[in-house]
């Protein structure tokens, strides 16, 4: 397996794919991420996009949300600090994203070379990961969630080129998974004990967290209100089973299908308000949990049928294929894990949406190794036209929605400070 992972990398043709592609993210990611407002809380589908943006540019902003992703101040700090002294911190930012985004690209096409997907396969269903709605809305703006996809689909290809002997590849596969959120490490645990006995699991597991321990107090050596991982976690008690999710089945149309094709956006009542910058207490925040599968637009009308052939398409070769057994064992429970905590944590599902998301599109890769393979490259040639029109619409809309709102919360701010001045001159 490392032989073959070994003459993927250094292959010139792949080589030069991955140059493409990642080069076209970083792009793609940088020219995105200017439409998008770092100084607003919870508006943009109730990502912490203010919180993240300042633990990024600042060591002394608020890094207690390290007990549940524990390194993530370490790894998105020190790069950003050595680009904010020449570049400012919002280009700083955008330019970290930018190479995350490479990074997520190139390790998904590693990851279906690696299943001997073929080259014009691997692209394809490569750039059907990079359009959609996931990567499109999440990759450019800055959210713990873009590292924990790279950490998960990280592992995914440790799975392959890694033996199932080597002690420290497996410590290092679910150090990775753990390091930047506490759930993404199902995704080590499963490879792990998928791979070895209980004994043997434990013991990896036991190391892989005492080198996140280990590593966490290092990261608190410079932050001082960082956390330890899975301390004060209580707080997450109250996102559990929430009325506002819409119940199971706004939940798995939000998991299968507005991860890859976003619907209808709409702007909800925002009850958290927190304090910030004027332009953080804004009235109301985008949404999608209450939307309808395709409600986005005609393209979306045309993408749903496609993705939903293509993706049972992949579900069926997941449970048929003879290769990679071990993978495609991992990549099932790790789904129907995803699936499970959705169902159970959180109110806005389409927040968690690049954790999953690649794994569908992994999922419906599959189908390529197929006799189905002349349809399946159809579907997804169809698919990425149809649902990349339709989520590069909706993200021009949601941009504009926040553009909208924060000038609306700006102008009330500005009334409510010329209406004090006036009573203040009055007395």
């Amino acid at each position: 397996m490392i032989g073959i992972a070994w003459r993927i990398m250094w292959n010139r043709w792949d080589g030069l794919i991955i140059s493409i592609l990642a080069t076209l993210a970083a792009i793609a990611s940088f020219h995105a991420s200017q439409f998008m407002p770092f100084e607003t809380w919870d508006v943009w589908f109730e990502g912490d996009l203010f919180r993240t943006y300042r633990n990024m540019v600042r060591a002394d902003s608020d890094h207690s949300r390290t007990n549940l992703h524990p390194l993530v101040t370490y790894v998105t700090y020190r790069p950003t600090a050595h680009l904010i002294d020449h570049f400012g911190a919002i280009t700083a930012v955008r330019m970290v994203l930018a190479a995350v985004a490479s990074v997520w690209i190139g390790t998904f096409y590693l990851l279906l070379r690696g299943l001997n997907c073929r080259y014009l396969d691997s692209v394809l269903f490569s750039l059907l990961a990079s359009i959609s709605a996931a990567a499109m809305f999440w990759l450019p703006v800055p959210e713990t969630y873009s590292f924990g996809s790279c950490t998960i689909l990280l592992a995914l290809l440790l799975i392959l080129i890694v033996p199932e002997t080597s002690f420290w590849g497996y410590v290092t596969l679910n150090a990775l998974t753990l390091s930047m959120t506490v759930t993404n490490w199902m995704a080590g645990l499963l490879a792990t004990i998928v791979a070895h006995s209980w004994v043997r699991s434990l013991q990896i597991i036991g190391a892989a967290l005492a080198v996140i321990v280990v590593l966490s107090g290092i990261q608190k050596r410079g932050f001082q209100d960082a956390q330890f991982p899975f301390m004060k976690s209580g707080e997450e008690q109250e996102f559990l089973f929430r009325d506002d999710s819409g119940g199971p089945i706004r939940i798995m149309s939000s998991f299968f299908f507005h991860s890859i094709i976003m619907p209808d956006i709409v702007a909800l009542k925002n009850e958290q308000m927190f304090p910030g910058p004027k332009t953080a207490n804004l009235t109301h925040k985008l949404s999608t949990q209450v939307s309808s599968v395709g409600s986005g637009s005609r393209w979306a009308q045309f993408a749903v049928p496609v993705w939903a052939a293509l993706l049972m398409l992949g579900l069926w070769a997941l449970f048929t294929v003879p290769q990679h057994n071990k993978f495609r064992l991992v990549l099932g429970l790790l789904l129907a894990g995803q699936v499970m905590l959705h169902l159970a944590y959180g109110e806005e599902t389409f927040l968690y949406a690049l954790h999953f998301a690649p794994l569908l599109v992994i999922t419906a890769s599959l189908a390529t190794l197929t006799v189905a393979r002349p349809l399946v490259l159809l579907l997804v040639t169809m698919l990425i036209v149809s649902a990349g029109l339709n989520n590069v619409v909706q993200f021009q809309q949601a941009a504009g929605l926040v553009k909208c709102l924060q000038q609306r919360a700006l102008s009330v701010t500005m009334h409510t400070c010329a209406s004090a001045l006036t009573r203040a001159s009055d007395e």
